[in-house]
């Protein structure tokens, strides 16, 4: 829309308004727009398309069509002067944050500029004094554009006609009425694209800034609200910032460290803690060694294959080491055999839980027969091998 507003603007110069009919707009999606100012588009005038016409009602349309376009005044160029104004005061709506009935009232004068952030404060300028109250604040790539509307609108309007932006009222309207924008929203239907009026302009233009800037109170304070106000009537749901913020809540709730064992640590003090129901032979819990943390809490699996080749590559360690200590003849009081049976139970529920995950630890199962080991284990499986 915004682009469409530009092109219409920037086409609508006052030697173009006040030339040759119709006025062809090119829009930059490449489509165009006929304007005749007021004028019945000559193609669909029946009269001149019927071969029984009368020749004399013929020349009689040509003639007034003819004066019309030679009439170059506001009488038959208003339907274009009010055309611009409307895409000009959409554009100031959009970039100020101001609301209709405001920028509609809004008086012409001498403005300044005074540098403000990333854009401009406009003061109006008084006799006998610099400058006055802020009128609005504007993005300093706006500065141009509105500069070029000054300089256009001084060239249509005379000094008696006060208001910023000059409708010129048709059928005994007041001029204290705003605008329907009746015009552009007939050429947007044309188009087959959609007009976003004031109200939604300035609640994407507000939302945009609570993205950008993040901070209620500076956006209600620019949009002349209160925070309430403004969380209420203008803050609306956005796609992308809800992704952002459940992505960050997920970091903080479900926060893992890189424990030393084979899967997650979900600690976020990473303070060892006894799981339940632990056995007497079981390693505490630590989180330095690998089978300490088997045996914790904040201990968590990780629900990929590669997690089924970690535990079975390092379950056959531990069944090395188990193999290379001798000096207890009853394995079942060594810390190592709770260590496996621990693992076993963990594959065990891999096997049962799904298909996916019973293939996921049947290739685990193989890669370790064929001795290929999970890399976080494989140095220490070959230091085994060779104390055996």
């Amino acid at each position: 829309m915004g682009a469409i507003l530009l092109n219409i603007r920037e086409t609508l110069t006052t030697e173009v308004i006040f030339g040759k009919l119709p006025v062809v707009v090119n829009l930059t999606n490449g489509r165009m727009l006929n304007e005749w100012s007021g004028l019945q588009p000559i193609d669909d005038l029946k009269t001149l398309s019927n071969p029984k016409a009368n020749a004399w009602a013929v020349q009689n349309i040509f003639r007034k069509r003819t004066a019309y376009e030679n009439d170059r005044t506001h009488r038959t160029r208003h339907p274009l002067l009010n055309l611009r104004i409307e895409c000009e005061l959409l554009i100031f709506i959009a970039q100020t944050g101001m609301n209709l009935a405001q920028a509609h009232q809004l008086k012409i004068g001498n403005f300044s500029y005074q540098s403000y952030s990333r854009g401009y404060k406009v003061f109006r300028v008084y006799k006998g004094r610099r400058k006055g109250e802020v009128e609005f604040e504007i993005f300093s790539e706006y500065r141009q554009v509105f500069d070029q509307y000054l300089r256009w609108r001084r060239e249509n309007f005379d000094e008696n006609e006060v208001l910023l932006f000059p409708f010129i009222k048709t059928r005994n309207r007041s001029i204290d009425i705003p605008p329907i924008f009746a015009a552009l929203k007939k050429r947007f239907s044309e188009l087959n694209e959609t007009f976003v009026g004031p109200r939604m302009l300035r609640q994407t233009r507000t939302n945009w800034l609570l993205r950008r800037t993040k901070n209620i109170d500076f956006v209600a304070q620019a949009n002349q609200h209160s925070p309430l106000t403004l969380i209420r009537n203008y803050d609306k749901p956005n796609h992308q910032v809800a992704l952002r913020e459940i992505a960050d809540f997920h970091v903080v709730s479900n926060a893992t460290n890189e424990p030393p064992g084979p899967g997650n640590c979900g600690s976020r003090t990473q303070t060892p803690s006894p799981s339940l129901h632990i056995s007497l032979e079981a390693p505490a819990p630590d989180c330095s060694n690998p089978s300490g943390c088997l045996f914790c809490l904040h201990y968590q699996d990780i629900d990929t294959r590669d997690h089924a080749w970690s535990l079975l590559s390092y379950r056959h360690l531990k069944v090395l080491e188990l193999i290379g200590q001798t000096t207890t003849p009853d394995f079942t009081q060594q810390p190592v055999t709770s260590i496996v049976a621990r693992i076993d139970e963990k594959v065990a529920w891999f096997e049962s839980s799904s298909p996916v995950r019973n293939e996921w630890v049947h290739e685990a199962k193989l890669r370790v027969l064929e001795e290929d080991y999970h890399p976080k284990w494989d140095g220490f499986i070959q230091l085994m091998d060779d104390i055996i």
